[in-house]
């Protein structure tokens, strides 16, 4: 336990977390310390553990081995009282700070949402959230083999998203986008030989460009922090609108946009090469990243989607807890590739652009349903429009939103329209203020 004994070359408190939380994805061992575990007793060894942490008297490996759960408990909760209040992560606030533990990198991150221990499997036996309760370790590469990108939020944003977090519960509002305009995606065939589509523009370009400012004023006007936009209803041009209204209302209240996604060739190469890309921007016209579609859409009967697959899933973490950006089957597909990916990949808020019909929408209910009740506690929002490609005539779908640890979601309107998240945020314990953290505290 050379890890939690203070003057050691090796004394990390993170890093033992870290180990504690991989040893404890072991089901069968985490069953093993529970059946083992005295449960009356319990809190007493909490308290004795913190002490020892926060005294800097070192942990003994027969001490780590008798009371592993109360170990897990006391190291995070004193790693919860270390943070500093403008820290994103234990990395004292270096979001690209990285621990390896059996050779795999992660991110250490604080819990933001308290639906998180209040949803269903985190009551549940030989689940890590019943142990962990403050802090997550984000996998730099899930277990399917997707890379993790992440970065912490900075300028507006986070000052925008630090007021809101300063606050012990509140809401999150934002504007999921739906058009009833008569514009729609145009598409093309005859890229390729095996007769897949590809997104070419849409149209009226002019009705639709009009659409989009409308929309950006009206969730101005409501205070919306975040607008997410549908799957296949802005087109590469038609991103400049958003672009430009964030550089003229950049002290607005709307700070974060995702553009919907639509097929972007990869400039000056095989215009084969492309990818049904997501960009997320915020004030001034930024661009943070671009998701690319993990699952594309398609069938050998109707053809599919003609782009390529994305490999990554981009944090962003903030002051509220960690972002993502998923597009429509990302979301919602049952292939191991993304099915499990909210479950290793454990952030607070999803946004997704989605293009479908009446199935594909009642199937992102069920997904946002499990996620903010049963499974992780955390928000969805889901901008949809309707299939026009399979269904020409059939009825407007908008999307809607799912907050964390609630029961049912909020619908929204033809024109699209505002919804408000609420969250509570998880208690932090407070270290007793006559102590002052050492140095070696914060490695």
């Amino acid at each position: 336990m050379q890890l939690l004994k203070p003057g050691s070359e090796d004394f990390s408190p993170r890093q033992a977390w870290l180990r504690l939380w991989v040893l404890a994805g072991d089901q069968p061992r985490l069953n093993a310390w529970e059946q083992q575990r005295d449960a009356q007793g319990f809190d007493a060894q909490v308290e004795g553990l913190f002490a020892l942490i926060d005294d800097e008297k070192p942990v003994t490996l027969e001490l780590a081995q008798a009371q592993p759960l109360a170990l897990i408990r006391a190291l995070d909760q004193w790693l919860a009282a270390m943070q500093r209040p403008a820290g994103r992560t234990l990395a004292t606030g270096r979001a690209q700070t990285q621990y390896t533990e059996e050779g795999q990198g992660y991110w250490l991150a604080p819990v933001f949402q308290a639906a998180r221990q209040t949803s269903a499997m985190a009551t549940q036996v030989t689940q890590r959230a019943l142990w962990f309760r403050h802090h997550v370790a984000i996998p730099c590469r899930t277990s399917q083999g997707l890379e993790v990108s992440l970065q912490p939020s900075a300028g507006l944003l986070d000052e925008a998203l630090s007021e809101l977090a300063a606050r012990q519960e509140g809401e999150l509002k934002a504007w999921v986008a739906h058009f009833n305009d008569g514009a729609d995606v145009a598409w093309t065939r005859d890229i390729g030989t095996a007769g897949n589509w590809r997104t070419v523009s849409v149209e009226p370009a002019a009705q639709r460009q009009a659409s989009i400012a409308d929309t950006l004023q009206r969730a101005q006007h409501s205070g919306a922090v975040v607008v997410v936009f549908p799957e296949f209803t802005v087109d590469l041009q038609q991103r400049r609108v958003i672009a430009e209204h964030l550089i003229q209302h950049a002290t607005g209240s709307v700070q974060l946009v995702v553009a919907g996604s639509f097929h972007e060739p990869e400039l000056g190469g095989n215009p084969l090469q492309a990818y049904n890309t997501a960009p997320v921007l915020v004030a001034n016209g930024l661009e943070l990243f671009r998701h690319r579609k993990l699952r594309l859409f398609g069938d050998e009967a109707h053809g599919a989607e003609c782009a390529q697959i994305g490999n990554t899933l981009h944090v962003l973490l903030t002051p509220l807890g960690g972002m993502t950006v998923m597009i429509c089957k990302d979301y919602l597909d049952g292939d191991d590739r993304v099915r499990t990916a909210l479950h290793e990949v454990l952030v607070d808020w999803v946004w997704v652009p989605s293009y479908g019909n009446a199935t594909t929408l009642k199937l992102h209910k069920q997904r946002a349903r499990e996620l903010a009740q049963v499974r992780v506690g955390l928000s969805t929002l889901v901008a949809q429009t309707q299939n026009t490609a399979m269904d020409k005539t059939g009825r407007l779908l908008p999307g809607f939103a799912h907050a964390a640890g609630h029961g049912a979601p909020m619908d929204v309107g033809d024109d699209g329209g505002l919804v408000s998240l609420t969250w509570r945020r998880v208690t932090t314990p407070v270290l007793d203020p006559s102590r002052r953290p050492a140095l070696k505290r914060i490695k």
